[in-house]
C-alpha cells in the first residue's frame, strides 16, 4: 500500500512538472520573440556587421555609406525603414520610419548628395521622400490626389523622375523634379498600350513612348527623340554617353525575351550571343552589362568596348546590384558589398 501511495505521488509530482513546463515555455514563447539580424559584409573595408533587423530589401550606396530599407521585427513583412550605414566607423543609424501601420518603403536610390524612395502600402507607393545627405534635410512628395501612385523612380545628379499613374482616368505621367530648386515639371504624357520604361544616368533621363527613344537632359531640359529598332521591349538601360542595353521579349513567356545592344545615335543595334535569352535581371556599369538568369542562377559578363559586345565569364550570384561603383550581392542572408567588379 505504501509503494503505491508512494508511485501515486510520484506520479502526480512527474504531471505538474511536466505541466510547469509546457505553461512555461507557452509563456516564454508568446512573450518573446527570437532575435533576428542580417550579415552585413564589407570586404573592402573587411568587416562583418549584424545589423538588428529583420531583412534588408531596397539597398544601395556610394563610397562613404550605404542606405537600405528594412522591417525591424519579424512581425513586420515588409520593410518600413530607410537605414544609414557608415562603411569607415561601422555605425548605422534608422533616418526615417513610416507612421503607417502596413508601409512598404522601396527602390531606395542614392548618389553623394542625395537619397530617395518610395512609400506606400501593399504594392502601390503613392509618397516619395528625398533627403539631402549632408543637409540631413528629408522632403516629402506627395501626389494631388490619393488615387494617383507613384513608379519607376529613378535619380540622376540632382534631379529624380518618376512615373504617376491615374487609378481613375487611366493616364500616365513622366515628372521630373529639380533637388536643388525643388521645382516639379510634367515633361510627358505616357501612352498606356505600352510597358512604361524609363532609365537615368547622371543628366540624361531616357523614356520610351509610342515606339520611340526620347532623351531628356536635365541641364538643357530639351527632348531628343530616337527610333526604336525593336517593339516590344521589356527593360531599358543607359550605358555611356550613346548607348542603350534593351531586352526585346521574343515569345509568350515572361522570360522569352534576348539582348541588344543599341547605338541611338549611329543607329547599330547588335544582338547579344545567342545564349542571352530568358533574362530576368539586368545590370550595367561604366562599360559592363551583366545579365541574370533564374533557371542556373547565374550573372553572365559582357564587355561593351565602343560597338562590340565581349563575353567575359559567369559566376554564381542570387541577386546582383552595380550602383556608383559599388557591386552588391544579396539572396538571403549575408548582403555583400564590394568596389570590385565581379569576374
Amino acid at each position: 500500500m505504501m509503494k503505491l501511495k508512494n508511485l501515486g505521488i510520484l506520479l502526480v509530482g512527474i504531471i505538474l512538472i511536466t505541466f510547469g513546463s509546457f505553461k512555461a515555455w507557452e509563456w516564454f514563447a508568446g512573450t518573446k520573440e527570437p532575435a533576428t539580424t542580417t550579415l552585413l559584409v564589407d570586404q573592402e573595408q573587411r568587416t562583418k556587421v549584424k545589423l538588428p533587423y529583420g531583412g534588408i530589401h531596397s539597398y544601395t550606396g556610394n563610397s562613404r555609406y550605404l542606405f537600405f530599407s528594412a522591417n525591424d521585427t519579424n512581425k513586420v513583412s515588409k520593410p518600413n525603414k530607410v537605414i544609414q550605414y557608415n562603411r569607415e566607423t561601422k555605425n548605422y543609424a534608422c533616418i526615417y520610419t513610416s507612421d503607417r501601420k502596413e508601409a512598404n518603403v522601396q527602390n531606395v536610390s542614392a548618389n553623394k548628395e542625395w537619397v530617395v524612395w518610395e512609400e506606400g502600402q501593399d504594392q502601390k507607393p503613392n509618397a516619395i521622400y528625398v533627403k539631402g545627405i549632408k543637409t540631413k534635410t528629408i522632403t516629402p512628395i506627395r501626389p494631388d490626389t490619393k488615387d494617383v501612385t507613384y513608379h519607376h523612380l529613378a535619380l540622376g545628379r540632382n534631379h529624380i523622375a518618376w512615373i504617376a499613374s491615374n487609378q481613375v482616368s487611366k493616364e500616365q505621367s513622366l515628372y521630373v523634379y529639380d533637388l536643388i530648386n525643388q521645382t516639379q515639371k510634367k515633361i510627358a504624357t505616357l501612352s498606356t498600350t505600352e510597358p512604361p520604361l524609363v532609365s537615368v544616368r547622371n543628366d540624361q533621363l531616357l523614356y520610351v513612348n509610342e515606339e520611340r527613344f526620347n532623351m531628356y537632359s536635365f541641364f538643357s531640359e530639351q527632348t531628343k527623340t530616337y527610333p526604336c529598332p525593336k517593339k516590344h521591349m521589356q527593360r531599358v538601360k543607359l550605358l555611356g554617353k550613346d548607348k542603350i542595353v534593351l531586352l526585346e521579349k521574343v515569345g509568350q513567356g515572361i522570360l522569352d525575351n534576348r539582348a541588344f545592344l543599341y547605338n541611338y545615335k549611329k543607329k547599330q543595334i547588335i544582338a547579344f550571343p545567342k545564349e542571352a535569352t530568358g533574362i530576368d535581371g539586368m545590370e550595367v556599369d561604366q562599360h559592363n552589362v551583366f545579365l541574370h538568369k533564374e533557371d542556373d542562377r547565374q550573372d553572365t559578363l559582357y564587355k561593351v568596348l565602343k560597338n562590340k559586345v565581349k563575353k567575359v565569364g559567369k559566376r554564381d550570384s542570387c541577386y546582383l546590384k552595380a550602383v556608383n561603383g559599388l557591386y552588391f550581392y544579396y539572396g538571403s542572408d549575408p548582403l555583400i558589398v564590394s568596389n570590385q567588379r565581379p569576374h
